[in-house]
């Protein structure tokens, strides 16, 4: 290297404990995916295992196709699954699967929102103790917590009561025998409390992180989870919306918008002289 070059830049090692490729084999967390994966584990224990390196067992991995399961939403009319409805219109799953994606990415709405209820279940537990399945020592903490604040997560389902996907995934709790688990028995209390005392419908995203969090999963896994997991449980509207390729969806008729913003403007350069061409173009 002569004085004129610059000295290489100074690159880190970047370490991967997640996978490589070695003898023939792939290895995920150190497990041969031939030898100890392969035909052995479905494909939600797959997910837990790339954000955990843990493996769960067959009645952990079929919870968590119960989980996935109740959230199966086809109705084009819910927003997220109506926007995957009219990208997809333009003839690509792909597109409206990338959708439904971008739509979740939201503090509110989709996969994030899982890490908070997890947080939230995370913060009883170490608020109350012991008493964080006792009725009355929950229902003094939700009103607590209301006074510093107008919403608590995990709760409200929009243009209905209940949240039909919570009654389907408690009736697949109590029939695999799993009600006791820790968290979910403080989620339910939770959400009874919060009902008796505000009338509060707990929903989906409180009862899935309790799930998550009984499984040993962080709030943050939570999260990404949720978001490996509901795309394949949403296929259907993505793969309709791009065989239909409805041309209606493509294009909104003029006479279908009224506009009710300000009136149009012109620029303050506009306003001015017509500007003369340039004498040096042709």
């Amino acid at each position: 290297m002569n004085s004129s070059q610059k000295p290489p830049p100074d690159v880190r090692p970047m370490y991967s404990r997640v996978g490589i490729a070695v003898n023939d084999d792939n290895r995920l967390w150190g497990r041969s995916i031939r030898e100890e994966i392969a035909g052995r584990l479905p494909y939600t224990g797959l997910a837990v295992l790339g954000i955990s390196g843990r493996m769960l067992s067959p009645e952990d991995c079929a919870l968590i196709d119960d989980v996935v399961a109740v959230n199966a939403v086809g109705d084009p009319r819910v927003w997220p699954f109506k926007l995957a409805r009219v990208v997809s219109s333009f003839g690509h799953s792909v597109a409206g699967l990338a959708a439904i994606g971008l739509s979740f990415a939201s503090p509110v709405i989709g996969p994030q929102t899982l890490k908070t209820t997890a947080e939230l279940l995370l913060s009883i537990e170490a608020q109350l103790g012991e008493r964080a399945t006792d009725p009355s020592a929950m229902e003094a903490e939700v009103l607590r917590r209301l006074k510093s604040t107008e919403r608590l997560p995990g709760f409200g389902v929009p243009f209905r009561l209940d949240d039909e996907r919570v009654l389907a995934l408690r009736e697949c709790v109590e029939r695999r025998g799993r009600k006791d688990m820790h968290y979910w028995r403080i989620a339910e209390q939770w959400a009874a409390s919060a009902r008796k005392v505000r009338n509060l419908r707990g929903n989906y995203s409180l009862f899935t992180s309790a799930v998550f969090l009984d499984l040993g999963l962080s709030p943050e896994q939570c999260a990404v989870l949720i978001l490996g997991l509901l795309p394949g449980a949403n296929l259907g509207p993505v793969y309709e919306g791009a065989q239909l390729a409805e041309p209606q969806l493509r294009c909104l008729p003029a006479d279908a918008v009224e506009y009710v913003g300000p009136p149009p403007r012109r620029s303050p350069r506009s306003c001015t002289s017509t500007p003369t061409p340039d004498a040096t173009t042709t």
